[in-house]
């Protein structure tokens, strides 16, 4: 039985790759790669192989391939389903993607289902493994597999995470320009507070006149914001990054960022048409799949984006699973467990209009149909509220950085207008 190393003994250095290349003894060049703890390493193997070295080079470790994003597989999903509809084999179709794919993440992906498909692992299965496949991905895959219809799902769920990333584009610029404008008067204010104004107040010492009450409570805000300024902003960042941490990842925090993003005015509008538009999409392209309603809503309820919409149609389900008709049960969707002082600030999370088609659908037997209506309808209206937030929001923060910017540069020339009238 070989030894076991002795426990005083060195641990042995990683390998590194090392390129090389050299001349042979018959004068030809030679190149290659190999593993070695050093460069003297591979000087003593290519001096044994009868090989003069002539350079020798340590490789760089490869950067791990950036995670694949939304975008990127709904990228993917487009192009799969383009492939079947045409009548491409499975297979085929994710090798000719694993080919295809600018992403590497995404190749790597295609990669792995591809093997787990060839070895007999259907392909709701093969993606499990992966998390940029959400809940909703996989059971719309799984309902296409069962129902042979995978070239329309998955068109219907390209088509999907493409609405998905103009819903999240629409949300996202329709607070990224006044964000923006605001931290940038902000570094602008405390940057004339810091550097500007104590310049100014070096100037009014001089003139020994009294200085008017506005001037007076800039010089003290400088100040103070020189002399605390640092701790302040180190104070608010790491109470930022505690409350991120605290409303992404505990359950109360989850919990109570679901309910402000539905309560706040006019965003709140903007939040919920999204949700049911997300909502509405995808259990109709259950439905089309040839779910059953019950297990369509379970699916669709993690669709929504929103925790408050996601309790809600769990009620919903136990009411369909009751006998109560589908509309009905929406008509009663509220927020469930709501906190007392923000009950009173919610609107029903479905509308009557959503109610009354939704009750069209299940009388005419098109429920599919109509709820693919209802979520081109709210996407509409969500492109056309945050154009008009956007319009609402320039002279807001127009104003806004008036009367900052305006107010303190006014105060510190007061004093100098007031000079030059005695002059």
């Amino acid at each position: 039985m070989p030894s076991s190393p002795s426990p005083l003994s060195p641990p042995q250095k990683p390998q590194t790759w090392f390129s090389w290349t050299g001349r042979d003894a018959q004068g030809q060049d030679q190149s290659g790669q190999m593993p070695a703890l050093d460069r003297a390493d591979v000087e003593a193997h290519l001096h044994a192989q009868r090989i003069r070295p002539i350079r020798i080079q340590r490789k760089r470790q490869p950067r791990a391939p950036r995670p694949a994003r939304a975008k990127d597989v709904a990228r993917f999903t487009r192009q799969l389903a383009t492939l079947v509809q045409a009548g491409i084999p499975l297979l085929s179709a994710l090798n000719l993607l694993d080919n295809a794919t600018e992403h590497p993440g995404m190749r790597a992906i295609a990669q792995d289902v591809m093997t787990q498909v060839e070895s007999g692992t259907s392909l709701h299965q093969a993606m499990q493994t992966h998390a940029c496949f959400g809940p909703v991905y996989l059971g719309m895959v799984a309902a296409a597999e069962a129902s042979g219809q995978l070239d329309v799902i998955l068109s219907e769920l390209a088509q999907s995470l493409d609405s998905e990333l103009g819903l999240r584009d629409a949300l996202k610029s329709a607070l990224t320009y006044p964000l923006a404008v605001l931290v940038l008067a902000g570094v602008v204010l405390a940057i004339m507070l810091a550097w500007v104004v104590p310049a100014f107040e070096s100037i009014f010492t001089s003139m020994g006149a009294e200085l008017p009450a506005p001037t007076r409570m800039v010089l003290s805000l400088s100040r103070w914001w020189v002399a605390h300024g640092w701790t302040l902003t180190a104070a608010l960042i790491a109470l930022g990054m505690a409350l991120r941490h605290w409303l992404r990842h505990h359950p109360k925090g989850q919990w109570t960022l679901a309910q402000l993003a539905l309560a706040l005015p006019i965003w709140g509008q903007l939040v919920q048409l999204a949700c049911v538009s997300r909502w509405a999409r995808t259990l109709s392209s259950l439905m089309q799949a040839g779910v059953s309603l019950p297990e369509a809503l379970d699916i669709s309820a993690k669709a929504s984006g929103n925790l408050c919409y996601e309790k809600s149609l769990a009620l919903v389900r136990s009411d369909v699973m009751t006998g109560t008709a589908l509309a009905h049960a929406l008509e009663h969707g509220r927020t469930v467990n709501a906190t007392s002082w923000l009950e009173a600030l919610y609107s029903p999370l479905f509308s009557p209009q959503v109610v009354q088609m939704v009750a069209v659908g299940e009388a005419s037997g098109r429920l599919d149909d109509m709820l693919m209506q209802v979520a081109r309808m709210h996407e509409a209206q969500v492109q056309w509220l945050q154009k008009r937030i956007s319009v609402l929001m320039e002279p807001a923060v127009m104003v806004v950085l008036g009367v900052l910017i305006g107010g303190l540069v006014t105060a510190l020339y007061l004093p100098i207008f007031q000079l030059g009238q005695v002059l």
